[in-house]
């Protein structure tokens, strides 16, 4: 019996199609660990966050950032779910895509580049070098609750 090949997805699948898939069992990866970890901060809902699996299924605000933004957007979802609040709002996360996807047809305003800094300095726990100040105190959260609960971001799908 002959030595066996060591093959990965993208020697099998060609570059592209085996790159989305390696990032799909990387981010099921970080979705297990963040359940696990859940379990164990909120042992009392060991049930749901087992089950908060599906709910952590990614989409194409997802596919071109790093897995810690994607692992901050799980753990978001799994908290709620053992808070039993509604998963259906984007994460603070979605938000940041959606805004980062924003950026590139056309300038941010004041508040949402003032909210995207304050996104990504708590989703990256790093400090943002261009910090925008929003229109008045409080402007940039209250675009964020618009936008968690627009028809583009929510997540019906999410019960």
């Amino acid at each position: 019996m002959g030595r066996r090949k060591r093959l990965n997805a993208a020697s099998v699948f060609g570059p592209i199609l085996g790159g989305i898939m390696q990032q799909a069992f990387r981010r099921m990866e970080i979705a297990e660990e963040e359940i696990e970890l859940a379990k164990t901060k909120y042992p009392d809902q060991t049930d749901a966050t087992h089950g908060s699996f599906r709910l952590l299924m990614y989409d194409e605000l997802f596919e071109c950032v790093i897995d810690d933004v994607y692992r901050q957007h799980c753990k978001e979802l799994i908290q709620r779910v053992a808070k039993k609040q509604d998963t259906r709002p984007a994460t603070k996360a979605e938000v940041m895509c959606a805004l980062s996807g924003m950026s590139l047809v056309a300038p941010l305003d004041r508040d949402a580049a003032a909210l995207f800094s304050n996104l990504f300095e708590q989703i990256m726990d790093a400090e943002f070098e261009a910090t925008t100040v929003e229109s008045y105190d409080g402007a940039a959260w209250e675009l964020f609750n618009q936008m968690a609960r627009s028809s583009k971001l929510r997540k019906d799908w999410r019960k």
